[in-house]
Parts: C-alpha cells; sequence; structure tokens
C-alpha cells in the first residue's frame, strides 16, 4: 500500500502542471480575469492542432492573458489578474480569425464563452470573483495552394526569380501559410540583393489571393462543362483552393529596383564616439583601394585589409557584407562592430586628386561618427585617381585621359559587372560608400571559473579510507588573455587550474590532487604549409595551437604527468556550422608511484591493466557541429556534433621501429563519437532537453583497450547522475559492495550511449532579476561497455564477459536512472543539485535489474544496515556547476 501510494505521489509530481490554480493580488468584489481555455475544432494532425491551439493562446488581448507563476508543478498562481471585460474577449476573437487565415483557415467559425465562479475571500465582507473564458474555433476547410505566379516585370529581376525557383518555399497543393509566404518573400530579397539590389526590401513586393474561378461566370460555356465546373467546385468547398500571384507593387520606387555598386570603403579601426577629434587629428592611409583613418596605429593595416569583403568596385551582395560582419564579430578585439552604408547622390563631385597618404582633421566629432562627409570627398578622390592609374596601366596606355566622368574612372578594370551594367543601364546604378565603425575591446582580458562536485559513495577502504567514500571535490582555474598580439588580433591565453577531492568523514583528508598549466595561440586565418590553402577564406577561421602541463596525485593508488601538443583549425562554412581539424594532436602519459592496491586491482582486471600505463598518443582528429532552427517551431533548437580520433595509423611505424618502446606504448585507435541535443522551450521559460550520446573506440595494432584517459566514464554530475563519477559499468561488471576492502572503484570503457531526457521548470523568483529557483525531473538511460573480450586463462572454457558489449545483453545492460533537482539561478551561473535512484542496475540479474519490487518505506527511510546498504546501492546526490547538457 505505501509503495502504491509512492507512485501516485510520483505522478502527481510528474503531471502538476494541470494542479492547483489561485490566484493573488486581486481586486475584491470585482470580477477579474483567472483563466482561459481554448478548444480548436480542425481536420489535421493532433500536433498541428496542438500547435494551432499553443498560438492562438499568444493572440489573446494583452489584458486576458494572466500572468501565472508555476511552483514545484503543483500550484499555479494568477498574479494581479485585470478586472474582466468583455471587449478583452472580443478583441481576441479577431486576432484569433486574422491568424487563422493566416494559416490557410479562410472561413473559420468562433465565439466564446465565460463562466464565473464566486468564492469567499480572506475578510467574510469581500468575494473573490473568477472569470474563465472558454474559446471555441471551428476552423473550417483549410485552402491549398494551386497555381502560383511570379510576375516580377522586371527581366533581370524575373530571371533572378525563375533560376531561384527550385529552393521556393511554395508548393503546389501545400496548405496555404502565411508564415512560408513571409519566408518566400524574404528568400527572393536575399537573392536579389546577393545580385546588387541593395535598397529592395518587402516594400516591393505584392501578394494577391484569387479564389474565385472565372469560368463559372462566363455565360459562353457549354451547359454539360459548366455542370463538370459546379461539381468541381462542389469538391473545392471540401478542399478548396486558390491562385497566388506574387508581384512587383505599383508605382514602385526606382531605387529599390535599382543595381549598386561599392564605390569606397572606410575603415575606422580605433573609433570612439566620445573622442574629441579637434585634438586627435586622423590620419589617412589609402591601401588596395581600402581607405584607412585612424588615431593609433593599432591594428596592421594587413590584417584589416585582409577580413575585408567588400571590394571598391565590385557589385555589392549581401553575403559579402555578412561574410565582413560576421567576420568582425569572431575576430573579438572591437566591441559592437558597425558597418554604416551611404548612397552616394552627387557623384558628380568627385574630382581626381594625386595624393593617398595624409593628415586628416575633422572638426565635428558627430561627423566623425556618422557622415564623414569632407573625409568621404577626400577619400573618394583619391580613389578614383588610383583606380584611373591602374586602369590606364592595365591598357598599356602611357598617359591618362584628361576628360573622364566617375562612372568611366570606376568601371576601368575594377569590375567586369560595373562595366557591362554602366554601358546598358547608366541611369539605373547606384553608389554606395561604406564606413566600418570599430570601438577595440580590452586588450587584456582576465577571466576565473570554479565547480564543485560531491558523490554519495558510502563505501569504506581499510587500506585507503581517505581516498574513497562521500568525496567533496574542487576545481579552479584563472587565465589571461592578450587579444591582439601582433596586431593581428591574434589572441594568446595563459591559464593554470587546479583541483582538490577530500573526504569530509576523515577531517577532510585529501583523497586526489591535481594541477595544470595550459598556452593557446588562436589566429584569425589559416597557417598552413600550403599557400593556396592559406587564402581561402570562409566566414571565420581560426588556426590554433595549444600546450599543456598537468599532473595528477590519486592518493594511495599512483602519480601521473601528462604533457601535450595540439595543433589544428577551425572554420565556419555556414553560419550554423563549425568544422575543426587538428592534424597533429600529441599526448604522453606517465604513470608512477603506483601501490600495491592499484596494482592488485590492475592484475584483477586485465583490461584496467592495459588502460592504466605510460602512453604516447600521436593522433589528428575532426569535428563538425551543426546547430538547427525550426522554422516553423521557432521554440525548437538543436544541435549535432559528430568528431572522429585516429592515433598511431601513421605513426605505427615508428612502434615497430622501437619494438613498441618509443617513450613507452604508442596507443593505436580509431575513436568516433556522435551527440545529438534538443529543446523544446515554452513561454514562462520552461523547457524538455533532450541528449543522445554515442562513441565507440576502436583500439588496433595488438591493443587490448585504450589509454584510460582516452575511454568513456559514466555517473556523476555531467552523465548518468543515480550513480557517482567512474562508478558504473562496464557492461554489467559488479560495482563495489558496502564496505568493500582492497577495491579500485574507477570504471572506464570503450563504448558508451547515453540518453539523458529533462524536463526543467521555474518554481520562485527570490532576489528580482538577479537570482531563481528552478526545478528538474530527469532520466538517465546508458552504460559504458569494454570493445575486446579480455583474455581468459589458458586451457579454460571462455566464460560470458559481463564488461564486453554483446547486442544480445545489450537490454539487460542498460542502466536507467531518474531524479528529481533543483537549481540557483544567477543569471551568470547555475548551482545545481540533484538527486538520482537507480532504477535500473545493469550488475543485478534479478527482475533485469528493475528495483521496483524493493521499493518500500523501511529501505528509504530505515536506520538499520541492510537499508543503509540499500540506499547506498540505489542513491546517489551530485553537485554540479551549470547544466548538464
Amino acid at each position: 500500500m505505501a509503495s502504491r501510494l509512492q507512485w501516485l505521489c510520483l505522478l502527481a509530481l510528474c503531471f502538476g502542471q494541470y494542479g492547483c490554480y489561485r490566484a493573488s493580488h486581486y481586486q475584491y468584489d470585482k470580477p477579474f480575469v483567472f483563466k482561459n481555455n481554448i478548444e480548436v475544432t480542425a481536420d489535421v494532425s493532433p500536433d498541428e492542432k496542438k500547435d494551432l491551439e499553443r498560438n492562438l493562446a499568444l493572440q489573446l488581448d494583452d489584458s486576458l492573458q494572466p500572468n501565472v507563476r508555476d511552483y514545484v508543478f503543483l500550484i499555479h498562481i494568477t498574479q494581479t489578474p485585470a478586472v474582466y471585460d468583455t471587449s478583452y474577449a472580443n478583441n481576441s476573437l479577431a486576432t484569433m480569425r486574422y491568424y487563422m487565415f493566416n494559416q490557410g483557415f479562410f472561413s473559420p467559425e468562433q465565439g466564446y464563452t465565460y463562466r464565473i465562479d464566486t468564492v469567499r475571500a480572506k475578510s467574510k465582507h469581500h468575494r473573490k470573483i473568477r472569470v474563465t473564458t472558454n474559446f471555441f474555433v471551428q476552423a473550417g476547410p483549410r485552402t491549398l495552394l494551386d497555381s502560383i505566379v511570379y510576375d516580377i516585370r522586371d527581366s533581370t529581376l524575373q530571371h533572378l526569380t525563375d533560376s531561384s525557383h527550385p529552393a521556393t518555399l511554395l508548393v503546389h497543393g501545400d496548405p496555404f501559410n502565411q508564415d512560408k509566404l513571409q519566408g518566400e518573400v524574404n528568400r527572393l530579397i536575399d537573392v536579389y540583393k546577393n545580385n546588387g539590389y541593395y535598397a529592395i526590401t518587402q516594400d516591393a513586393f505584392q501578394v494577391q489571393l484569387d479564389t474565385a474561378n472565372p469560368l463559372l461566370i462566363n455565360p459562353a460555356i457549354d451547359p454539360l462543362e459548366r455542370i463538370h465546373l459546379f461539381s468541381e467546385q462542389k469538391r473545392q468547398q471540401k478542399n478548396p483552393t486558390t491562385d497566388l500571384y506574387l508581384t512587383l507593387a505599383p508605382n514602385l520606387d526606382s531605387n529599390l529596383i535599382k543595381k549598386y555598386f561599392i564605390r569606397q570603403v572606410f575603415i575606422y579601426p580605433d573609433f570612439e564616439t566620445t573622442r574629441d577629434n579637434r585634438k586627435t587629428p586622423l590620419t589617412g592611409l589609402y591601401l588596395d583601394s581600402i581607405n584607412l583613418r585612424y588615431h593609433e596605429l593599432r591594428f596592421k593595416p594587413g590584417f584589416l585589409i585582409r577580413n575585408n569583403f567588400l571590394q571598391p568596385g565590385a557589385l555589392y551582395r549581401q553575403d559579402d557584407y555578412n561574410k565582413t560582419l560576421n567576420t568582425l564579430n569572431f575576430l573579438g578585439v572591437w566591441q559592437v562592430p558597425i558597418i554604416q552604408a551611404r548612397e552616394v547622390r552627387d557623384v558628380a563631385s568627385v574630382q581626381k586628386v594625386a595624393d593617398s597618404t595624409r593628415k586628416v582633421t575633422i572638426a565635428d566629432s558627430s561627423q566623425a561618427a556618422h557622415t564623414f562627409v569632407e573625409d568621404s570627398i577626400r577619400a573618394a578622390r583619391a580613389a578614383v585617381a588610383d583606380s584611373t592609374r591602374k586602369a590606364a596601366k592595365l591598357r598599356g596606355d602611357s598617359a591618362q585621359p584628361a576628360h573622364e566622368d566617375n562612372e568611366t574612372l570606376l568601371a576601368g578594370g575594377v569590375s567586369p559587372d560595373y562595366k557591362a551594367f554602366a554601358a546598358h543601364r547608366r541611369d539605373s546604378i547606384g553608389l554606395l560608400d561604406f564606413y566600418y565603425l570599430l570601438t577595440p575591446a580590452k586588450k587584456q582580458s582576465f577571466n576565473a571559473g570554479a565547480e564543485l562536485n560531491y558523490s554519495n559513495n558510502s563505501a569504506t577502504l581499510t587500506n585507503n579510507p581517505v581516498a574513497t567514500g562521500n568525496l567533496f571535490g574542487a576545481n579552479a582555474d584563472v587565465s589571461i588573455t592578450n587579444r591582439n598580439l601582433g596586431k593581428e588580433a591574434i589572441a594568446m591565453t595563459n591559464g593554470v587550474n587546479g583541483g582538490v577531492e577530500v573526504n569530509p568523514a576523515y577531517g577532510w583528508g585529501i583523497a586526489s590532487v591535481d594541477v595544470g598549466y595550459t598556452n593557446t595561440i588562436t589566429i584569425p586565418r589559416f597557417v598552413t604549409p600550403l599557400k593556396s590553402v592559406n587564402h581561402i577564406r570562409p566566414l571565420a577561421a581560426q588556426t590554433i595551437f595549444n600546450t599543456s602541463a598537468t599532473y595528477v596525485e590519486r592518493v594511495g593508488y599512483f602519480d601521473l604527468n601528462m604533457l601535450s601538443f595540439k595543433y589544428g583549425y577551425q572554420w565556419k562554412t555556414k553560419p550554423n556550422v563549425v568544422w575543426t581539424y587538428n592534424p597533429v594532436d600529441v599526448e604522453y602519459t606517465y604513470l608512477y608511484n603506483t601501490t600495491d592496491v592499484f596494482n592488485k586491482a590492475l592484475d584483477s582486471i586485465p583490461n584496467l591493466r592495459f588502460a592504466y600505463t605510460n602512453a604516447l598518443i600521436m593522433a589528428q582528429n575532426g569535428a563538425v557541429f551543426w546547430t538547427f532552427s525550426n522554422h516553423r517551431h521557432p521554440n525548437r533548437t538543436s544541435n549535432l556534433r559528430a568528431a572522429i580520433e585516429t592515433s598511431g595509423l601513421l605513426a605505427g611505424i615508428a612502434k615497430k621501429s622501437s619494438n613498441g618502446e618509443l617513450f613507452g606504448k604508442l596507443s593505436e585507435y580509431i575513436r568516433p563519437t556522435v551527440e545529438y541535443r534538443h529543446e523544446i522551450k515554452y513561454r514562462n521559460n520552461n523547457s524538455w532537453d533532450f541528449r543522445l550520446f554515442s562513441g565507440v573506440g576502436i583500439p588496433l595494432g595488438g591493443d587490448s583497450t585504450l589509454p584510460f584517459f582516452k575511454q568513456f566514464v559514466a555517473g556523476g554530475p555531467n552523465s548518468m547522475r543515480a550513480w557517482a563519477f567512474r562508478n558504473l559499468g562496464p557492461g554489467s561488471t559488479h560495482l563495489a559492495r558496502y564496505q568493500n576492502n582492497n577495491y579500485f572503484f574507477d570504471r572506464f570503457g570503450d563504448i558508451q550511449f547515453e540518453g539523458n531526457i529533462e524536463y526543467r521548470y521555474n518554481i520562485a523568483e527570490i532576489v528580482p532579476n538577479s537570482m531563481y529557483l528552478k526545478g528538474a525531473v530527469f532520466t538517465d538511460i546508458g552504460n559504458v561497455w569494454d570493445f575486446k573480450k579480455q583474455p581468459s586463462a589458458p586451457g579454460s572454457t571462455p566464460a560470458y564477459d559481463s564488461a564486453t558489449l554483446d547486442i544480445s545483453h545489450f537490454y539487460q545492460e542498460l542502466a536507467v536512472g531518474a531524479g528529481v533537482g533543483f537549481r540557483l539561478d544567477f543569471n551568470y551561473f547555475v548551482l545545481r543539485f540533484d538527486f538520482g535512484f537507480r532504477f535500473k542496475k545493469p550488475d543485478e540479474p534479478l527482475h533485469d535489474g528493475w528495483q521496483w519490487p524493493d521499493i518500500n518505506l523501511a529501505h528509504v527511510f530505515g536506520r538499520g544496515q541492510d537499508n543503509k546498504e540499500w540506499r547506498y546501492n540505489n542513491y546517489n546526490f551530485s553537485f554540479g556547476i551549470g547544466y548538464s547538457f
């Protein structure tokens, strides 16, 4: 009976969002907005129906939307509700109708009713009058798209439209959807902007829908044909269709469909709005058709030119603008890079001037910040002169022509697109000047971080009681970064990190210590032996050099030194795709001062003996990271990371030549991993979060396993939270029993599979805008396994290896944990407390490891030794900083 009661309580906790509703800070004796219900009748899928109901709730009048605070799922409090007025509901109906029309439901039937509940308030002289509004919406038939016609009325734009049609968002037979229509217009704008149409906007388009059949009102139609048309019209009453016409708007401003070319680019790399330019004059430098204006040379000119993609004389392309802005942001040496464009209205005023480098004094700082008129004219003159000289040299002319208009000067050998277009439509082109306003960030930055963790593991070892048991851990790191090394945005970070684990039960004795140093140099471009690769300029590129040294002492077990050097690249091909590749990744570990307890554990478990040894890794690895946004459901985001690492494939020759003793053991393996995450976020900031991870390390060259620092681990605050860190697996290997003696607890595996589901919800705002109490309910499923079977004794019959992955035993060896957690969110960091219960234990054969039959009040709350042991074998409490995934 007690067990059933516990499960009922757990179900109430999980589904309590439908629980008790209350109100606070309302007006007595006046009807107030308490709750809204929306019921939709539509011939759509269940998921689409839920989306309609959810989005219709967003259409409610602001005064009709109650401010509801959730407290631990069960209690929902409506705070400071508005006095009820039927006009709120009527306004909401109008907005709902507009939303339904935009979703293709052109003839919805809708209405509302409201119910008043009168409840006695705290004072017997006052009443609490709650109003619940029930909206009903009958969607009716959904209109489908029939003919889709693009009539742009401009030959160039029409050609761009037709050539890009395979990427259209509007498809015959799909339901009409305003969001898709808006997306199609934005897609066409992107296409046009990437072909020079800088000024085009949504105002340039006009959309028409035609749901009438003109043949039905034509008196000349044959009667039999009319009967057929009427039957077709009757069929369409159930599945109506519409023709969609996308055209340019009438009386369109000609500037909106004008092609623009880039005349000049001005870069202000040390721009400051508060600077008094009258006292600090600008220095001008003209280089590679780019105008630099600076007070102090904080950045090398070549570096600034290299990271600009808007070239004078070229056709304007939106992708070049975005690429430049993204690159400037990516470099991290400026606060918020700003790129301003200004259309050149009076081209005739530009004259030829020979000087390209001079001192320029600007009297008004606001002029420098926003218009740069005087500076623009001077720079434009210099640019025209320089372009003319280059063009004459290319043509082989010995002298510059005496009289040329500005279009001829700008088109002279700079841009073939410009020359062709200018010759054909001289009156239909525009010129743009671009100004880069770049305010430098602080050159030096200091960063510090800390992480705490605690694992509930009640076992004790008589030989080394301090190093086991309930361990409290703390890690900290401090780093200093120079963001602009060599005046080329090269960042160098020097960091020191350290950590300690202590046992509170033994006078806070130290169980483990680690300390390390890291140096990282990041160059914002490709640096390779191949010049052709160095000239590739994706959205963002980095070359990274990383060197680190670490010392670890596991008290009572071993000491360990680790040295590593990594050289690699990171770049973006799209804003949502990041690639990394490290052609050189060398790590060397040296294990020493091993104790008898540790050596006995290695002798008893062969795979641990192979893992814990001196090891040299000569690896290369690569990864790609995608971020996906759901355009249909903006509250849903996903990301996917796929990586692969190899070691020793090319260095195996060195291993053979040294008889396998080159710096100890040269490890050979392949190690691919895949991780997928998905988040569904709601208006109240509650969210569902999902994670799926899988990785496998395949030992090669006669190795039986990977080095332990390359193996996978499960348990702890960021993995299987019902188990302590490194205390799960491999496979169904039995865990350490309560008060077990002479046992080494660390568990590793060559293979890992793990899935996590977590519902995160708000509980209360403790300090306004500063500290929030949040909760979570989570489930973790997974385990780690060895890849190769452990060797058996000569002459013996090999038994089932519980540590090695066997597909036939996969289900039995999956661990399942679930629990609840609390988070203190300080905006900048999160303190996380998680309590996990082991619902399914892979090392227990009874009931396939499920622990349901053993859950009772005695085990949960009893004080006896058996109950303490049961709790040790099934509970785990962990503490961490930040979210687990």
